[in-house]
Order: structure tokens, then C-alpha cells, then sequence
């Protein structure tokens, strides 16, 4: 077979060639709160003993003064006017997400020679995400939750969702 040449190629260099991983597991999802990153988290001024019972009662600023305004110089100054508040009652809710794992899942997916990332880990940050999520959409709109208002004409409407 003279003159004749044999090539390598990838097909038949498979068997001999390495896979080559990232050193972590990348998120495809959309994961922004912008609605609740907006609410301040505090717990300054709610004591131990006064979260119970039936409610927590708080003060709201509900409405800015408006008394603002530009002016030119010796221009008259806006008419004076004043902030409002509302009194508040918030029932306590609580927010609870669940994992499962298998005991075989857990062993065999603990360290990074052995997977991407901690089976456990992953779960426990991404049940943490999903509570944010779902907080998020409570709070967002009405506050009442809402994922979609459908409405029938005189056809049959079929909605599906997806959470």
C-alpha cells in the first residue's frame, strides 16, 4: 500500500479521548425577586412577645407629601401638604419547602470527583430559590397571589399553567 495514507479522525480516535467537565453545575433559570428584593426585611421594633395570636399590628406611610415642587426665584413655594398612614394587621404565615433524597443519591453525589456538585447542596439551594420565587409572586400585584385571570366567551377557555 504504497502512496496510500490513513487518517485519524475523531471517529475513530474516540475510544482514546477524554471528556472534559465543568467544575460546577450552570442555572438556566430565570431566577430575579425583584418584588420582594424591594420590601426591607427588618425585625426592629417587633419583640418575641408581641408576634402571636392573631395578628401583628404595625404603622404604614401610605401616601408622600406632595408639597414639592421647582420653582424660580421669589416664585411662590408649593402648598404645604402632609404624608398619610394607615393602621396595618398582618396574620403570621409561614413559608416551607421540602426535599427528598436518596440515600444512594446522597453517597454517591457528595463530592467533586464523583459529580458536578453535593446532591444535598444543590437541592437545599434551590429549595431556598423557589421559596423566594413563590414569596415573590405572593407579594407581587394585589398581593393576593394571583398567577393569571382567564375569562370564556361564549367557546370553551382552557388555561394551562405551569408553576
Amino acid at each position: 500500500m504504497e502512496g496510500s495514507a490513513i487518517t485519524t479522525t475523531l471517529t475513530t480516535a474516540a475510544n482514546i479521548l477524554k471528556e472534559v467537565y465543568e467544575p460546577k453545575v450552570r442555572d438556566q433559570l430565570q431566577s430575579e425577586v425583584i418584588t420582594i428584593s424591594r420590601i426591607e426585611r427588618t425585625n426592629e421594633g417587633v419583640e418575641s412577645d408581641s408576634v402571636g395570636g392573631k395578628y401583628v399590628r404595625f404603622g404604614v406611610r401610605v401616601k408622600r407629601n406632595h408639597g414639592i415642587g421647582s420653582r424660580n426665584e421669589m416664585e411662590a413655594l408649593p402648598n404645604p401638604k402632609t404624608q398619610d398612614y394607615r393602621d396595618a394587621n398582618l396574620r403570621l404565615s409561614y413559608g416551607y419547602g421540602a426535599i427528598q433524597l436518596s440515600g444512594q443519591s446522597f453517597e454517591l453525589a457528595e463530592s467533586n470527583v464523583q459529580a458536578f456538585a453535593s446532591v444535598l447542596d444543590q437541592e437545599m439551594e434551590g429549595i431556598k430559590e423557589g421559596l423566594k420565587k413563590e414569596t415573590n409572586r405572593q407579594v407581587y400585584g394585589t398581593s393576593q397571589g394571583v398567577l393569571a385571570v382567564a375569562a370564556s366567551g361564549t367557546t370553551t377557555t382552557f388555561v394551562t399553567t405551569r408553576l
